[in-house]
Parts: C-alpha cells; structure tokens; sequence
C-alpha cells in the first residue's frame, strides 16, 4: 500500500524533482491523519449511539405505562374489547331500527286520532247521554260511532270513513267528532 501511494503521489506530482524522504514524511501523516479522523468519527458514532439509547430506553418506559391499564390490562386489550362492543351494540341498533320501522308501519293502521261529541238527542230526556266518537289512523280512514240513549231503548250507529269522510250521510255530532279526531 505504502508502495503504491508514493507511486501515485509522485504520478500526480507530474514527477517533480522532489524528496523520496518528503514524500515519505507525507504518506506517515496522511495515515496519521486519516487514523485520527477514523477514530474521532466512530468515537461521535458511539456517543450518538449512546444517546440514542437512552432516549429510546426513555420512550419505552413511557410507552410501556402508557399502555398498561391500571388494571393491570393492555391498552391493545382494552381496543379489542371496545370495538367488539361496538360492533355488537352496532348490530343490536340495526335490530332496533328494524323493529322501529315495523312498528311505525303497523301505527299507520293504529287508531291515533279519536274525537268524541256527547250530546242529548231528545229534549225530554236529560243529561248529554248520547255521543259521537270518531276513531281514524294516520290516514284519516277508520270509523264513527253514534249512540243515541232513549228514554225507553238505545241505538248504536257505526260507519266507515275513508280520508276524513263517509259514504253515508253524517249527522252534525258526528261531522263534528270527525273533525275533533282530524285536529288532534
């Protein structure tokens, strides 16, 4: 090596009429140099080394309490557990929202608007005994009942509704009652 480096030295030189001695004096303190610069990188590589350790020793006590439960579980167990939860309280709402939409669908048929009208239908029979009750779903379809109290005897009267109205005539009682149920 030495051998080639004053080879190359003295090429580069353009053979100039210099020292053997010299160039030898130049090939000891590059190695020396070279030596030097060597041992004073991998010493800063080893206290880089050395820092870094501590750091990452550092961060992995925190990461190490940050994960543990006070409990005594791992946050990554705890995760697990809240998104098995999740997903089975995510299926049971769907189930819910099912159920929910059958009922809304069934309540349309449900009797939600009723309207009742007492009055007396003889002047000589008192209290207001007799009465008007509408009963309709959402639709304003269903019917009406009419009873009539009489001294001597009692008549009840049913009739459908379709959309608020009847097919057969409708007394004012019960044109009234049906509009109380259509309003509530």
């Amino acid at each position: 090596m030495k051998i080639k480096l004053n080879t190359i030295l003295w090429e580069l030189l353009g053979g100039m009429s210099m020292n053997l001695s010299y160039i030898q004096q130049i090939d000891q303190y590059l190695h020396l140099y070279i030596t030097i610069g060597l041992v004073m990188f991998v010493a800063l590589l080893t206290i880089w080394l050395v820092i870094l350790t501590f750091r990452n020793s550092r961060l992995r006590k925190k990461y190490e309490a940050y994960i543990q439960n006070p409990d005594g579980k791992k946050i990554e167990t705890i995760i697990d557990e809240y998104y098995n939860d999740f997903n089975s309280h995510k299926n049971t709402v769907h189930k819910i929202d099912k159920q929910l939409s059958d009922i809304q669908i069934q309540n349309l048929k449900n009797f939600s608007k009723i309207g009742l009208v007492r009055f007396s239908a003889f002047s000589e029979v008192g209290s207001d005994l007799s009465f008007a009750i509408a009963l309709m779903n959402s639709k304003n379809s269903g019917f009406v009942i009419t009873s009539i109290y009489g001294r001597n005897d009692n008549r009840l009267y049913a009739k459908p509704l379709e959309n608020g109205s009847s097919s057969y005539r409708l007394s004012e009682e019960e044109e009234l009652a049906i509009k109380q149920a259509m309003e509530s």
